[in-house]
């Protein structure tokens, strides 16, 4: 598809931001359909079946060095989507009995508040802090339905494929299914009048498909993705027949070009160093998710999906005249100061399973 009739843009991107598990959906028609009680005792999570939530995940992965000059292998912590089945251990925080009391009793005005599993959930909630790190990912051999992971950011490229492609009658929505190499989306939710992010997107390619394709070499041959990525992303959407776009990202190692300038997707993480106790050392790695500010970025708090083309509202509000290419190189690099500056590690890589 010739790039002539797409055009660059800087999308803001909203998902489900709750936390799995914790943010437990028990009745409507997105629902979660398993057992709650149970996948905490056995600590494993089957595929989602009801509404998209992240994971708090730990895997080997690589992130970049303070000028960024160069990647680092490490164990990483980050936020993301994973819908297929996951083992997962629950967080040890220190002191989180006494965290707990001050907090519910600051909010209820009360002296002494008895802890329960529902308010314990709200207080993970309100303060986007994970409640449980996954930390081993696998493939569902079963052909059930259920929900697909998008975007993708595990092995060696990044994808977008459907999330809001598609109106609830399978028609394309221009905005999402005509993104230009370079175009920019920033993925992530809303949370106390905060946009936080969770991916930061720059496509590099794409290629139309039709999800109702039953023969699984075309999605691994004809798109050439691996058989995980077909497995968790592409597989799931054959109970439809949309067409859609498959956007690849442009990645650390082969950065898209503009100019002087290199700009590359990523994921806001943080180093760890991973040991048999999971449950234990992750809790100093454990975080809350980045945000940006609303007004220095032209963002807004009251969309779902994708909110609109950001570019000339950014361009227009603050005097630039520079191409939209060189105004998206700016913009990415800004929230790459951003990122840093909160405390964060740049991701640009994590391990794809093959179990």
């Amino acid at each position: 598809m010739p790039n002539s009739k797409r055009c660059i843009k800087i999308v803001q991107f909203f998902h489900n931001g709750g936390e799995h598990i914790t943010n437990y959906l028990s009745s409507g028609k997105r629902k979660h359909r398993w057992d709650k009680e149970k996948i905490i005792k056995d600590e494993f999570m089957p595929s989602n079946l009801g509404e998209h939530r992240r994971k708090f995940m730990v895997n080997k992965g690589k992130c970049l060095n303070q000028d960024l000059s160069k990647s680092i292998k490490t164990d990483i912590a980050f936020w993301g989507e994973w819908e297929n089945p996951s083992k997962f251990k629950p967080i040890k925080y220190n002191n989180i009995d006494e965290r707990l009391h001050k907090w519910l009793s600051n909010s209820t005005n009360k002296k002494k508040v008895k802890i329960t599993n529902t308010k314990k959930d709200r207080y993970f909630q309100k303060n986007d802090i994970p409640q449980y790190v996954h930390y081993k990912f696998y493939k569902e051999n079963n052909k059930k339905i259920r929900e697909n992971t998008d975007p993708y950011i595990f092995g060696n490229t990044f994808y977008y494929c459907c999330c809001k492609q598609s109106d609830k009658y399978g028609n394309p929505r221009w905005l999402q299914t005509n993104l230009a190499s370079g175009s920019l989306i920033l993925f992530g939710s809303r949370l106390n009048n905060r946009f936080i992010l969770d991916t930061v997107f720059v496509v590099s390619n794409f290629k139309p498909y039709c999800t109702s394709s039953k023969d699984n070499l075309f999605f691994k041959k004809v798109l050439s993705v691996t058989d995980t990525y077909s497995n968790t992303s592409l597989e799931p959407l054959r109970k439809n027949k949309h067409k859609l776009m498959l956007y690849s990202g442009a990645m650390f190692d082969s950065k898209y070009s503009i100019g002087e300038n290199k700009i590359f997707s990523f994921f806001p993480c943080k180093k760890m160093n991973k040991t048999e106790d999971i449950s234990q050392c992750v809790s100093k790695a454990a975080f809350s998710r980045p945000f940006l500010d609303l007004k220095k970025y032209n963002l807004t708090i009251a969309g779902r999906g994708a909110s609109g083309n950001i570019l000339e509202k950014y361009k227009k509000n603050n005097l630039i005249t520079k191409s939209d290419k060189e105004v998206v190189a700016i913009y990415w690099k800004m929230i790459v100061d951003d990122i840093i500056q909160q405390g964060f590690n740049i991701g640009t890589f994590t391990e794809e399973t093959n179990i």
